[in-house]
């Protein structure tokens, strides 16, 4: 199945945004070959939410006001792919995910993995605990490169 549309994880967003995060390189590389490939980046508005809420915590945290990149860009509304909606349709199929995974996954992750099941089963995250059956999980150049590159 080749993928044309792929949900990213707030965990390559904020990788990839800020360059002090630890896993700064591999969301770059990550972001970049999704990219060379015209791949599509679909962002949930429960990604972008929760990356908003990051990257400014984090900003709080180190007492800069320098660090703080241009959001009304990178997540114009038009940008923003809607998960949110899917709560009156699929929560208790969420709940279930939840419970299934003896609460490793949350119910925000939860979520993401049902929109992808949904619309496009392909999620890039560098969160390891992300992953569920009927989603194909990038977290790396490398597998982006192994699914996409035959």
């Amino acid at each position: 199945m080749m993928a044309t549309a792929v949900v990213v994880d707030t965990s390559v967003l904020v990788g990839s945004i800020d360059a002090r995060d630890v896993h700064h390189a591999t969301a770059s590389a990550l972001i970049t070959a999704l990219a060379d490939r015209d791949v599509e980046a679909i962002l949930l508005d429960c990604v972008v939410v929760e990356t908003i809420g990051v990257l400014c915590r984090r900003r709080a945290e180190r007492r800069v006001k320098s660090d703080l990149p241009e959001l009304r860009g990178a997540f114009a509304a038009e940008r923003v792919t809607r998960a949110y909606p899917l709560l009156e349709h699929a929560w208790a199929a969420i709940l279930a995910e939840v419970q299934r995974s003896s609460g490793k996954l949350n119910a925000h992750d939860a979520l993401i993995l049902e929109w992808a099941r949904r619309e496009a089963p392909f999620v890039a995250t560098l969160d390891g605990g992300l992953r569920g059956p009927g989603v194909t999980v990038f977290a790396s150049a490398a597998d982006v490169a192994r699914a996409l590159d035959v």
